[in-house]
């Protein structure tokens, strides 16, 4: 009796976890959503060009990568409530300072230091989701990525047309920045004070020390790898799908934008659909069905003249990457390393891949063409499958 009300009491305390944990999720996607949308069209408002509408993007992901690897860091040593608080408190003050602005530079640096706060935010998520996944069961493994997505790809984009089509720039960044205040108290609600570490053996020395080691370790560094690879091939879809299908083939607009928002909607599917089954197979099994499934997309697209096979492509592409994500946070969840640090290792993969895949896809495409170019990253998948053979049966050796 005393066990089934004290399973009953941990069943409630978890499903109490998850619910807050996910509206923390959506709402902080939508802020993402929101922001991008609103900036780009309050640059415009501005008179800003292409150009520097791209540098204010740019100045945004610039500011991401730069505190990534020490936001994990910071927040191992603080702790994710203070950390997440903090860095949801700056966003609020930049975004209320935000509707003044009147020249593109100064939203630039704006945008840049709302950049450098997200990963303090996404981070703190991330770390606390790790440490709860032995608890909440691994077929929830996809939940934080998919609630974001929902918010970052859905909600957030339609929130932030509707907002500015409806009022004026600064009622749409006072609204953003109360989102902002909002989660600033409701993250107070669950996230942890500090963080429970099981292995100090990456503790010591610098960070430049302890991202070494932590490389080192079998599940820690395929997953960065995998990672990477995996967010340079999704950036080359999502950078150079529209202008493949609009400008290349000739596909209507209206098509060529339902192809990013087939594959958005995919990869939420696919993270909630396919966590149940992988408790049912081994994880390799996973593994390799991405590495199946990546390919068959950068086939599609690679060689496809129909719009139905581009968007095959973005189905495949979207359970490729859901598959990759779900073994690496379920292999990630057990690692006795502190989890802010492995998620702010993660993180900096994926958007190195991020980079790497808009930047060479580009480059790329003026040599050997738009749709080849697709076809030049199957190669890059298959090498990365045999690098983590390698260090696997270099492990085993050992």
């Amino acid at each position: 009796m005393a066990q089934t009300e004290a399973a009953t009491a941990s069943s409630l305390t978890t499903g109490g976890f998850m619910a807050r944990f996910v509206t923390l999720s959506v709402l902080a996607g939508m802020t993402i959503g929101m922001g991008n949308v609103i900036t780009t069209l309050f640059a415009l408002h501005l008179h800003a060009t292409p150009l520097q509408i791209g540098l204010i993007s740019g100045a945004a992901t610039l500011g991401m990568m730069t505190v990534t690897l020490p936001a994990g860091f910071l927040i191992a040593k603080f702790g994710a409530k203070r950390v997440y608080l903090l860095a949801s408190l700056n966003c609020l003050l930049i975004y209320l300072v935000v509707p003044w602005i009147g020249f593109w530079g100064a939203l630039a640096v704006a945008r840049g230091l709302v950049g450098a706060s997200v990963p303090f935010r996404t981070i703190s998520m991330n770390s606390t989701f790790l440490q709860k996944i032995r608890t909440l069961g691994s077929e929830k493994a996809g939940w934080f990525r998919a609630s974001q997505s929902t918010g970052t790809a859905v909600l957030g984009p339609w929130i932030g047309t509707a907002l500015t089509g409806s009022t004026n720039f600064l009622v749409s960044y006072v609204c953003l920045a109360a989102l902002f205040g909002a989660m600033a108290l409701w993250s107070q609600n669950f996230l942890p004070e500090a963080e429970v570490v099981e292995s100090q053996h990456v503790g010591d020395g610098g960070i430049v020390t302890q991202v070494k080691l932590m490389l080192q370790d079998l599940w820690v560094g395929e997953s960065c790898l995998t990672e990477f690879v995996s967010s340079s091939v999704t950036s080359l879809f999502s950078s150079f799908i529209i202008v493949l299908a609009f400008k290349v083939m000739g596909f209507p607009k209206e098509l060529a934008v339902a192809l990013v928002t087939t594959q958005g909607l995919s990869l939420i599917a696919a993270l909630f659909v396919f966590g149940p089954v992988l408790r049912k197979v081994p994880l390799a099994y996973a593994y390799n069905g991405s590495l199946g499934f990546a390919t068959l997309a950068l086939m599609f697209v690679g060689f496809g003249k129909l719009w139905p096979l581009l968007m095959l492509g973005g189905v495949c592409l979207a359970i490729a990457s859901a598959l990759i994500h779900l073994v690496n946070m379920h292999r990630l969840s057990n690692s006795p390393l502190a989890k802010s640090k492995i998620s702010s290792l993660l993180n900096l993969s994926g958007q190195g891949g991020s980079l790497v895949g808009s930047v060479a896809g580009g480059l790329l495409s003026a040599v050997i063409g738009l749709q080849h170019v697709f076809l030049a990253w199957i190669p890059l998948i298959w090498i990365t499958a045999g690098v983590c053979l390698w260090r696997h049966y270099r492990g085993k050796a050992a």
